[in-house]
């Protein structure tokens, strides 16, 4: 019996292609901060938003990540940093970042236990990034900003209690929904409650308040009355998420094009902007919800419309952990099936950068595959990407 094994390419495609990858790749160790990433130019205007897709679990991951962070600093006039997570730990990160006390960065991780984000690569990449923030001028500090909608219910409820203890007595006509939640973060504590599902009248009957007394809201609230605001979205934006499983994706891949407009729009527009994100939040070849990434770009109602760099990551010969149940298991992760061919034997390196959309990529044949990853891979949707290969996974701290 023969062997079937798919063709994607022609030979005359194929030739054309490994071409193409041979002259705009450019390999770069990841322990040095000295490599030369001219690959990155772009227009004259030049990016706003560099975003950066992986697959977690991986442990370069977090080295890639601290690599292009610094170097877009550098390079790129970067200040802002995006972050697959949610508002209440960006602001626990950026008091990290201000002041270097290791106990805020251990209270961020003790909440990421049995999560991805709560691996010791990425713990050592906020304490390196630390040590680079502290050299930077005062003006050229970094800022981070969650994005998402994924912070704990129980951090979030203890946060928006401890500001309202903090603010005092509320006024009359929030004063009855205000104790409601105080009450709710208590009884959540005692854990008499364990979904977002059980708080899910309560938090909309708070939301309809915060929207028809958002005068009297910013005057309780005073400085604190935006951060405020963005938690309980977050929170608000789980809810909704569990509550409506089969709309879970898109309304989370929306929330984060909304919450990075609002950050792009109120910040300083001489600085840009980084984000390393799970590739299908970047990319469309990863996903079958158009990528808030792909949104960023594309959308009118874009600050940064059509000045959104989106560089996805592929593995090769890699050890990745993967979420099987309550625990992670290894799995080896190599090159798509569609690519294997195509990329056997081209990127011996460790790591390596591929410019996708230079004047001229045959990579825009792609746009007329019948596969549908092959149909995304192209240079409209992803204009870089990152070969990673033989990495270990990630360990969980």
């Amino acid at each position: 019996m023969l062997d079937y094994k798919e063709v994607f390419f022609s030979k005359q495609e194929q030739s054309k292609l490994r071409d193409y990858l041979a002259l705009h790749s450019k390999p770069v160790n990841l322990a040095q901060d000295s490599n030369d990433l001219s690959l990155f130019s772009h227009n004259e205007s030049g990016p706003r938003l560099f975003l950066v897709g992986e697959n977690h679990g991986i442990a370069d991951n977090a080295r890639l990540k601290l690599y292009l962070l610094k170097y877009l600093v550098r390079n790129a006039n970067v200040k802002y940093f995006l972050l697959e997570a949610g508002y209440y730990d960006s602001l626990l990160f950026n008091r990290f970042l201000e002041s270097g006390h290791i106990e805020l960065l251990d209270e961020i991780f003790s909440s990421y236990q049995g999560y991805y984000s709560g691996m010791k690569e990425e713990y050592d990449f906020w304490k390196h990034l630390y040590e680079f923030n502290a050299a930077l001028p005062a003006e050229r500090k970094i800022k981070v900003f969650g994005i998402d909608s994924i912070s704990g219910v129980r951090k979030s409820l203890d946060y928006i209690a401890g500001l309202v203890r903090e603010c005092g007595d509320p006024p009359e006509d929030i004063k009855n929904v205000i104790d409601c939640v105080v009450q709710l973060e208590s009884i959540y504590r005692e854990e008499h409650i364990s979904t977002e599902r059980n708080i899910a009248g309560i938090w909309i009957t708070f939301m309809s308040s915060l929207m028809t007394f958002r005068e009297q809201y910013a005057g309780y609230l005073g400085v604190h009355f935006s951060d405020f605001v963005k938690v309980s979205d977050d929170m608000f934006t789980r809810i909704k998420r569990r509550m409506s499983v089969t709309k879970s994706r898109e309304i989370r891949e929306k929330y984060m094009f909304t919450r990075a407009n609002e950050e792009i729009r109120a910040n300083d527009s001489r600085y840009n902007y980084f984000g390393q994100f799970g590739n299908s939040h970047v990319g469309s070849p990863f996903t079958i919800i158009e990528p808030f990434g792909n949104r960023l770009n594309d959308s009118d109602l874009s600050p940064v419309r059509n000045s959104v760099v989106r560089i996805c990551c592929i593995y090769n010969n890699c050890d990745g952990l993967l979420e099987s149940g309550s625990r992670f298991i290894i799995k080896k992760i190599s090159y798509p099936v569609p690519l294997q061919e195509l990329f056997e034997g081209i990127f011996p390196d460790r790591v390596t950068v591929v410019k996708l959309d230079h004047e001229g990529s045959p990579f825009t044949i792609l746009s007329g595959k019948e596969d549908a990853f092959l149909r995304d891979f192209h240079p409209s949707n992803i204009q870089y990407f990152i070969v990673i290969n033989g990495s270990a996974a990630s360990h969980p701290l």
